[in-house]
This record gives C-alpha cells, structure tokens and sequence, in this order.
C-alpha cells in the first residue's frame, strides 16, 4: 500500500537505477550475516529522499500506464524499508514539507522499523549524522540522488573519513553540464559549486 504522494519525474532509467540500488541493498545486508559482521549495527541513510514513491514520465509504457498504480514507483527509501533483513535505523532526510510528511507516514506503514525523518538541508544533517555515530560498531549505506549541485564535498569528505559508510552518490552530471560555458572556464559564480 502505497501512502506517498508521488513525485513526477525520471523514465526508464528511473527503474533500472532503483532495481540496481535494490540488488545492492540486498547484497550489502547479506554481508552481515557472516561472523564477523554480524555484530555491527547497520544504518540505511537516504538524503534527498523525496516522497518515498515516484511516476516516472516521458516512456510510451509509462503514457500507457499513467492513471494506474502500476505507474507508480517504490522510491529508494520504500526499497530500502522492504529489504529482509532490514537495516537496524533508518535515516530519511528531506527539505520539502509535503515530501517530508510523505516519509512520516512510512513510519506508520513500517511500525517495527526504526525510522528517524529529518526535514532540514541535507549537508547540515549529514554532518550532524557523521559526528553522532560511534563507526566501531555502526555500518551505513548512503544515499545521495540530488536534482541539482546541493551536495558539498566537505560532506563527502566527512562521509569518507567515518570509515564506515559505503556511499551511492548518483552525481547530476546533466546539471553540471549546463552550468559549464560553451567555451572557457566556468565563472565565478559556478566556481565553487563545481569545484
């Protein structure tokens, strides 16, 4: 049952992106069953997590499929939650209001997950998320699908220096590319986003 309010966006690559991620979750949480593993906790992170579900647009399948509930989408956070066994918290940040309600209301649909929203900018929680865990005994997968440049490399730097995150960050290389000059260096304006 789906209780979020799906965002527009993506196409066929939308689904093959979340199958993959999907395959990879499955993977990394089958890491912890061996003996050595099995005694850190684990901790999915998802920044920039939107609604929780999506309608992806532009296919002809999707044209066909557009008043169904076949066209709606299980978002990352959604695949994430439905992976047995599951991660022991789940962290789903998010900036928009509607969006974040969205993911509220997974915890109702989800009661025995630990899930923690947290509506606010996702650099500013990243941080405050690398500096609170103990990383001797916390694992985390994190993922990073921003629209746009938001993602600050201090941030990503920080992410590393846990040791203990394995980071997905789908980068928006169309995004970069429209910032970029037809010719010469990009201005200061996009310098330092793109650097």
């Amino acid at each position: 049952m789906i209780t979020s309010d799906p965002q527009e966006f993506g196409g066929d690559w939308t689904r093959k992106k979340l199958d993959i991620f999907g395959g990879y979750l499955k993977s990394y949480r089958n890491i912890f069953d061996n003996g050595k593993a099995k005694w850190y906790r684990t901790i999915y992170v998802d920044a920039f997590a939107g609604s929780g579900a999506c309608v992806p647009n532009g296919t002809p399948e999707d044209a066909e499929m557009a008043d169904s509930a076949q066209a709606i989408l299980d978002g990352s956070t959604r695949i994430a939650l439905e992976h047995t066994p599951g991660f022991n918290e789940y962290l789903f940040i998010e900036l928009n209001k509607k969006n974040a309600a969205s993911l509220e209301r997974l915890k109702d649909e989800y009661p025995h997950h630990n899930v923690r929203v947290v509506r606010g900018d996702a650099n500013k929680a990243l941080r405050d998320f690398c500096a609170s865990v103990e990383w001797k005994r916390n694992r985390a997968v994190v993922f990073l699908d921003p629209f746009g440049m938001q993602v600050e490399w201090e941030v990503i730097e920080m992410l590393g220096a846990t040791k203990g995150v394995d980071l997905w960050y789908l980068f928006p290389i169309g995004t970069m590319n429209r910032m970029l000059p037809r010719s010469g260096p990009p201005g200061p304006e996009w310098g330092d986003t793109l650097t």
